[in-house]
């Protein structure tokens, strides 16, 4: 019953989101046809990066080197761009992985309730705290994560983690982790990959992290997703063209359906080190690089 809920929410955000995108697009057409690129260049874009994206791989760290690259969003408007292109391709994961992976329903509701409300309430407490630190202890918590798979993989014979839920003091970690990147998730530093981090330390099965932290990304950037439409500070183009990012996202799906446990644990222990050296190297380049 509850994950029918967390369905039917999914499916009436982005329905109310479809509402809000049209009719601001609609009243600012002008303003698009001065936006850099196309909407030819956003779909084939977001086909290729919300592929990956489905793995857990950040969008945003694709999306935001690709359009740098190529000069095509200015960096005023470019955190609205890359969190209101997620919508339609993440509620595409988030309805997929919810209808073929086996999932905890009182777990699935504790991290979207918990992702949510970070979102909305725990960003105020989050922007006051020393953003350094938190990125280091981010980079070394994911580094620390990759180091204990590795170490299941390859010295307790492979096992991963098989659970499908969580309860008592597990579930309460996990809520307490979703808040917090929650919070993180609206200020830029990522949620996804974190949240992914926690669930494994914590024994949930490796497919089974995806429902819960697809769905809890879908729900918790709704809010930061309408903030940017209702100020135009995004692409409009972008947005359009992400509806072909479905595509990539579907591709995806097939596939983690159809990997071996072995490869999907080893595909999360490359993640982890490139995030976990990410975080470090940001630090790097803001205290060494002028």
């Amino acid at each position: 019953m509850i994950i029918l809920v967390v369905q039917v929410l999914v499916t009436v955000i982005i329905l109310w989101y479809s509402f809000v995108v049209i009719k601001n697009i609609r009243k600012t057409k002008d303003i698009m046809k001065k936006e850099k690129g196309s909407i030819p260049f956003y779909s084939v874009s977001l086909m290729v990066i919300m592929f990956f994206a489905t793995f857990g791989i950040s969008d945003t760290a694709l999306a935001v080197s690709l359009y740098k690259f190529a000069k095509k969003v200015d960096d005023k408007i470019m955190p609205g761009t890359v969190i209101t292109e997620s919508m339609f391709p993440m509620v595409a994961m988030a309805l997929a992985f919810l209808a073929t992976i086996e999932v905890d329903a009182v777990t699935l509701a504790v991290c979207i309730a918990a992702q949510s409300l970070g979102a909305y309430l725990g960003v105020r407490i989050i922007v006051g705290l020393d953003v350094h630190k938190i990125r280091y202890t981010m980079g070394l918590t994911l580094g620390c994560t990759a180091l204990m798979i590795i170490f299941k993989l390859f010295f307790l014979g492979g096992e991963s983690g098989s659970a499908i839920g969580l309860s008592s003091w597990r579930l309460m970690a996990a809520a307490a982790g979703f808040f917090i990147f929650g919070g993180l998730n609206m200020i830029g530093m990522g949620a996804t990959v974190p949240n992914i981090a926690v669930l494994l330390l914590l024994g949930v099965d490796i497919k089974t992290v995806y429902p819960i932290v697809m769905a809890g990304n879908v729900i918790s950037c709704g809010f930061g997703a309408y903030k940017f439409i209702e100020s135009g500070q995004y692409t409009r183009k972008a947005v359009i063209g992400s509806v072909a990012g479905i595509i990539g996202v579907l591709a995806a799906v097939q596939m983690v359906h159809s990997m071996d446990v072995f490869v999907l644990q080893i595909l999360m222990i490359l993640l982890l080190i490139y995030c976990s050296f990410s975080m470090f190297n940001t630090e790097y380049k803001l205290k060494h690089v002028k």
